[in-house]
């Protein structure tokens, strides 16, 4: 089952009363978790698709329409992926803020899992910050590709 929220113009209060009734029914009824976001009216509407997005990444939209997201009481690995699944959907403000939020209060959790973090932050252009703390890790030490 496919979700679609829709924004067709309504003011901040009818968007965030769409958007929790849209949240409560995926919470409620489905098994799997694909996201489509409609913005904009016609002719000029976009959708932005997100197959299988997790309950706890799905945050990300409270995000997109109000521009705030609290990353204090979410587990880290919800982090990373709510990381990935910002930069797929190409918001930059967030990655950033992400990617500082992860190096500044969790690099223990980065090094611990620095493999999966390796890999996730090569294939992906936008989280050049990730990157540069591998490269620096790989650099000071090596050890850890053998031990990761």
């Amino acid at each position: 089952m496919t979700h679609v929220i829709r924004n067709l113009g309504c003011d901040n209060s009818t968007i965030s009363r769409v958007v929790q009734d849209n949240l409560n029914e995926l919470l409620k009824n489905s098994d799997e978790y694909n996201v489509i976001i409609e913005v904009g009216q016609e002719p000029n509407d976009q959708a932005f698709k997100q197959p299988n997005i997790s309950i706890e990444v799905f945050d990300i939209i409270k995000y997109i329409y109000n521009g705030t997201v609290s990353l204090e009481t979410v587990n880290i690995s919800v982090i990373f992926e709510l990381l990935i699944a910002s930069s797929e959907f190409g918001l930059e403000e967030l990655i950033k803020h992400i990617q500082l939020f992860l190096l500044e209060n969790n690099s223990s959790w980065l090094r611990l899992n620095f493999s999966h973090i390796y890999q996730a932050s090569f294939k992906n252009d936008n989280l050049k910050d990730l990157q540069q703390f591998c490269a620096n890790i790989i650099a000071k030490h090596p050890k850890i590709i053998f031990d990761s």
